[in-house]
C-alpha cells in the first residue's frame, strides 16, 4: 500500500523547506500530513514513514513551531472576538508515562506515574501559550518558575494567572508579582471550597484540564514516546496548530 495522498488546495504552489516564515503551504502540510505523527510504531511496509517523520521534525525545528503556533493562535482569538493577546491564563501540569526511548524521566509519587510532566500555560479559550517538559518528579512550584519566567518578556497584556494549590507556597506568588517592572502579573490560587467531597468543577482550572484532554486525543501524545523533551514540546505545538486550523477552516 502506498502513501495516501491528499489533494492540495487549489492555487497552492509548493514551498522549499528552507523557508522559515509561516506560510499557507506549511499550514497545509501540518493539517494534512501530521497524521503520520499519530503512529506509535511503523508498520513493515511503512519504514519510509519513519524517515519522513525525522525530516518533518527537522523541518519543524527550522520553521520554529512556536512562532507558527502563536501566529495561528492570534487568528483564532480574533475569530472568537477576543484580543490577540490574552489578559488571563491558567497554569497546570500533567504527568505521563515514558517508554524505553530514554531521555529524562522521574517518578511522580502523587500520581503514581513514572515518566515526564507537561507544564502548560493556556489562555481562557484553552489555547496553549507556553509549554515546558520536565521529569515527572519535578515539583510544580519549581517547574512553574521555569515556565513563568518567560512572562518577563512576553504577553504584555497578561495580568492574572490562575493555578491550583500545588503552586502555593515557596514565595512563588510574590516572585511572579516581581517578575517584571511593567504590567504586573498576579498568581491566584484556586482552592477547593471547605468541606467539599468528591468531584466538583472549579473556576478556571477546568479550562487547562480540557486542553490536556484535547492533547490526549493524539496517539503520539497519549504517553511520551520521545527521547528529547524538545520533540514533545514541538508535537504539542503541532497538535494545537492542527486543532486551531480546523477551527478557522473546518474540513
Amino acid at each position: 500500500m502506498g502513501t495516501p495522498e491528499v489533494a492540495r488546495p487549489s492555487g497552492e504552489t509548493g514551498r522549499t523547506p528552507a523557508q522559515t516564515q509561516p506560510t499557507r503551504d506549511s499550514q497545509w502540510h501540518l493539517l494534512h500530513r501530521s497524521q503520520w505523527l499519530c503512529l506509535e510504531t511503523p508498520a513493515p511496509r511503512f519504514i519510509a514513514v519513519a524517515d519522513r517523520l525525522s525530516l518533518f521534525l527537522v523541518m519543524a525545528a527550522q520553521w520554529d513551531m512556536a512562532k507558527i503556533h502563536d501566529s495561528i493562535r492570534a487568528s483564532v482569538r480574533r475569530a472568537a472576538g477576543r484580543h490577540p493577546e490574552p489578559s488571563g491564563a491558567v497554569v497546570d501540569s500533567q504527568s505521563v508515562q515514558t517508554t524505553e526511548q530514554g531521555g529524562i524521566r522521574g517518578y511522580d509519587a502523587a500520581k503514581n506515574v513514572s515518566g515526564r510532566k507537561r507544564h502548560v500555560l493556556v489562555d481562557t479559550l484553552g489555547l496553549v501559550l507556553l509549554v515546558v517538559i520536565t521529569a515527572a518528579n519535578a515539583q510544580d512550584r519549581a517547574a512553574g518558575r521555569i515556565l513563568l519566567t518567560m512572562l518577563a518578556t512576553r504577553f504584555r497584556r497578561l495580568r492574572v494567572v490562575w493555578a491550583d494549590g500545588a503552586y502555593a507556597g515557596s514565595g512563588l506568588q510574590h516572585w511572579v508579582r516581581r517578575l517584571r517592572p511593567w504590567g504586573k502579573v498576579r498568581l491566584e490560587i484556586v482552592r477547593k471550597p471547605k468541606g467539599q467531597r468528591g468531584f466538583a468543577v472549579l473556576p478556571w482550572r477546568w479550562i487547562v484540564e480540557r486542553t490536556f484532554a484535547w492533547l490526549g486525543r493524539w496517539r503520539r501524545l497519549k504517553a511520551d514516546y520521545e527521547c528529547l523533551p524538545e520533540t514533545t514540546e514541538a508535537l504539542i505545538y503541532i497538535a494545537m496548530i492542527r486543532l486551531m486550523l480546523r477551527r478557522l477552516e473546518p474540513v
